[in-house]
């Protein structure tokens, strides 16, 4: 057994107590391997404590090439998830008492989720994950984790939740089947504007094997969903909103009025409160690049949409139904 306190060596003039946790692993590492025989049988726990993230790679790399034995690492680093292949990787999962060890190269699935752990390493070091469409979902939630946490609800973090971004409404089924069947708890966040890339039939699938699937009514996008039920206050402050990340009020406005048609007034101060100027909003936001189709911005953007979803005019459309339908399965799963 060959520890860092037997040791007298000395980088030039630098002791090796003096050097970083991170080098004294890599030295260790090193002149273990080299008191090893054929055969050998090595277990590292936590393999990138103290590791930057390169060094990370080039000690997974030099594990993956020794034929002289077997290692079994441990690990929450997504570095470390990311320069594996779903053969070397294998999920545990303990729930009440009961460990369970899933391999990750399971048939029909391997390939797929060899890219998703590439696209979204993070979360597949959580027990349950949120699949989002895209980033303005896994934003909303974001924010939405802040806002919840101001009220007094657990965060998501606590919770064991992850949020993963599939990119996409056509990738949403492959992705949480994946997940599913490496015995993740999950749940879905998806659109209903686009039925050819995630349907009812698909959503009423996922719900057969135990995924909860959040899936607006109305043939909506999450933008238009907002639009339709936030009430008029949150409406303006999240126009205003808009005005403020493009940088330009007229081209916002301009946005508004092409998606509204004839009898659009382009003074904000003089709209009132109709259907057809909420849809012409909603449309407006998720058209083109999108007023929060980024992560950031859908996070900025969720802090005004919470000040209003607890509020009489709200608790029953089906933006604060749906949430409130997900945030209690983020609560109990």
């Amino acid at each position: 057994s060959i520890h860092v306190g037997g040791l007298a060596l000395h980088d030039g003039d630098m002791p090796l107590r003096q050097l970083g946790l991170g080098s004294k692993r890599m030295l260790t590492t090193g002149l273990q391997k080299q008191a090893l025989r054929t055969g050998h049988i090595t277990l590292c726990d936590e393999v990138e404590i103290g590791l930057e993230p390169h060094r990370i790679a080039r000690l997974v790399e030099h594990f993956k090439h020794d034929t002289s034995g077997q290692y079994f690492l441990t690990t929450h680093s997504p570095v470390v998830l990311r320069e594996l292949t779903v053969d070397d990787l294998f999920i545990v999962h303990c729930r009440n008492g009961t460990t369970e060890i899933v391999a990750a190269k399971k048939p029909a699935i391997a390939d797929c989720v060899q890219g998703k752990i590439r696209l979204g390493a993070e979360a597949f070091l959580a027990p349950k994950i949120v699949v989002c469409e895209g980033a303005t979902e896994v934003g909303l939630l974001r924010g939405l984790d802040d806002h919840w946490i101001a009220k007094g609800r657990s965060s998501f973090a606590y919770q064991g939740i992850a949020l993963f971004d599939a990119v996409g409404a056509n990738k949403i089924r492959e992705i949480a089947d994946s997940l599913r069947d490496l015995s993740y708890g999950v749940a879905v966040l998806a659109d209903s504007d686009a039925p050819a890339q995630f349907s009812d039939t698909d959503a009423a699938d996922l719900r057969g094997k135990g995924v909860h699937v959040t899936k607006w009514d109305g043939g909506l996008s999450v933008e238009e969903r907002v639009f339709v039920d936030l009430p008029w206050a949150g409406l303006l402050r999240s126009f205003e909103l808009a005005c403020t990340i493009r940088g330009d009020r007229e081209k916002v406005i301009d946005q508004i009025g092409s998606q509204y048609g004839v009898g659009f007034t382009r003074e904000p101060a003089a709209w009132t409160d109709t259907g057809d100027l909420r849809s012409a909003l909603g449309r407006a936001a998720k058209a083109g690049e999108g007023w929060f189709k980024r992560q950031d911005r859908a996070q900025e953007w969720a802090a005004i949409v919470g000040d209003y979803l607890d509020e009489p005019a709200a608790e029953s459309s089906d933006l604060v139904r749906k949430l409130s339908e997900l945030r209690d399965w983020i609560d109990r799963a």
